[in-house]
């Protein structure tokens, strides 16, 4: 660890003319993320992880980028030292809310999950590509290898030119996975949701193409502000309202359906997997890319604590839920543990692990009827 570290706070008007700070390199690994208070803890702890696999001796460091929906002072002052303790340069821009808070919310989810679709209206022309990462990772390998894996990824199989880079998503993997998946009377009980772009054929979208998760990407920036991408994701989500399902990642996977390249399973290892391996016919076994789903379980390079039931919460029941205290320990927050809830939180957390077996069984009801 090292004491050094270069803070920057800017404004999104500040930001629009300011020239790179000192320190800054236009060209280093650069990692975005996005929080407001409630998410301040879950980030420090997959900050954490990624600073402690990150190779410092490497030329080019990291660097972060942190957009602030609002962090209180005493949060802000835990994460500040977090950062500050591993020495990586970090720009805190103060983000507008305002201009996503008409955009449509549910569960765990906040406003700031939105802020990654104006990442290219709101960084500056010297911010060309970023790792954006949601706060609740945890990083278990180098993260410079990402970065890599999205420059050799240049063109998809459709010839097309990438501005996203992502994974799959295992809860969901397919548009239509009626046809795009060979097991599909197996897995379709099972899976999160069995069209998570419901319009995909009237957009022009294959029935074949895979659906990608938005809480690990590589984003060119420099691509999306020729193009305007962040007003077309605004667009979408606006012409589209009726038919949205997973806030953010249905604007995301409609306009970059034909402009993403696939990383490996191991780089966003969700919660979904174990719902397979719940059942025993599923057992090793996987919905898509058989080698990789079995290399992401024994080996993933990042975990995704996906789901509204999180780590942090006392009635966690993921299986690598000690792995968040253990890089939760690397921050100011190292002591801090959940107080029990009270009923009401219990049924609710009991409910949710109901649902999903319950729908299952709708599904293999429907299945068998069809």
């Amino acid at each position: 660890m090292s004491g050094a570290c270069p803070m920057f706070e800017y404004s999104l008007d500040e930001l629009a003319v300011a020239q790179p700070p000192a320190g800054w390199h236009t060209d280093a690994p650069t990692l975005l993320c996005a929080t407001d208070d409630r998410y301040s803890m879950p980030l420090a702890a997959a900050l954490a992880s990624v600073m402690t696999h990150w190779d410092h001796r490497s030329s080019l460091g990291l660097q972060l980028v942190l957009l602030d929906g609002g962090i209180s002072p005493e949060n802000w002052e835990r994460l500040s030292a977090t950062v500050a303790s591993f020495g990586v340069p970090t720009l805190r821009v103060q983000a507008n809310r305002a201009a996503v808070e008409h955009l449509k919310i549910s569960h765990h989810i906040s406003h700031t999950a939105y802020f990654r679709l104006l990442s290219s209206r709101w960084l500056p022309d010297w911010i060309s590509r970023v790792i954006y990462l949601d706060g609740d990772v945890i990083v278990l390998t180098n993260l410079r290898e990402l970065w890599d894996a999205s420059w050799d990824l240049a063109i998809n199989e459709s010839g097309e030119t990438n501005e996203v880079w992502a994974v799959p998503d295992i809860a969901c993997p397919y548009l239509d996975p009626r046809t795009a998946c060979p097991e599909y009377a197996a897995f379709a009980p099972y899976f999160a949701a069995l069209h998570p772009v419901r319009n995909f054929s009237e957009l022009g979208l294959d029935a074949h193409g895979l659906y990608f998760n938005s809480g690990v990407m590589v984003l060119d920036l420099a691509a999306w502000r020729r193009e305007n991408r962040s007003q077309q994701l605004l667009d979408c989500l606006q012409q589209n309202a009726a038919f949205i399902w997973c806030w953010d990642q249905y604007a995301l996977n409609v306009i970059f359906g034909k402009r993403w390249g696939a990383l490996p399973l191991a780089w966003n290892f969700g919660a979904h997997a174990y719902d397979y391996a719940a059942v025993p016919g599923l057992r090793g076994l996987s919905p898509l890319l058989k080698d990789q789903y079995q290399a992401m379980l024994e080996r993933p390079k990042l975990i995704h604590f996906t789901t509204e039931i999180k780590p942090w919460h006392y009635y966690s029941f993921h299986p690598l839920t000690e792995t968040f205290y253990e890089y939760l320990s690397l921050t100011p927050w190292k002591s801090w543990r959940p107080r029990k809830p009270g009923f009401k939180t219990w049924w609710h957390v009991q409910t949710f692990r109901w649902q999903k077996p319950l729908m299952a069984l709708r599904r293999r009801l429907n299945l068998d009827w069809s």
